[in-house]
């Protein structure tokens, strides 16, 4: 299954089961694309390296969302 990639338009953009590619100067996983777990007014929690980690939306840059089923 593909996913799609969007701009990241602040937090009403990503939601839980999405994956976000992170800014290339994000300290997180370099620029690398992690699975959303949750979105919090801070930032979102996403899975890397099997943990979770709190990330600021300043360091998301795109979404990658799974095509809605039909």
């Amino acid at each position: 299954m593909s996913m799609t990639e969007h701009p990241f338009e602040g937090p009403r953009s990503v939601s839980p089961g999405d994956c976000v590619r992170l800014r290339p100067s994000s300290a997180h996983a370099g620029g690398g694309l992690c699975e959303v777990v949750n979105v919090t007014a801070d930032g979102v929690v996403a899975r890397l390296d099997g943990r979770e980690h709190l990330i600021e939306f300043r360091h998301v840059e795109a979404v990658l969302k799974k095509p809605k089923a039909s």
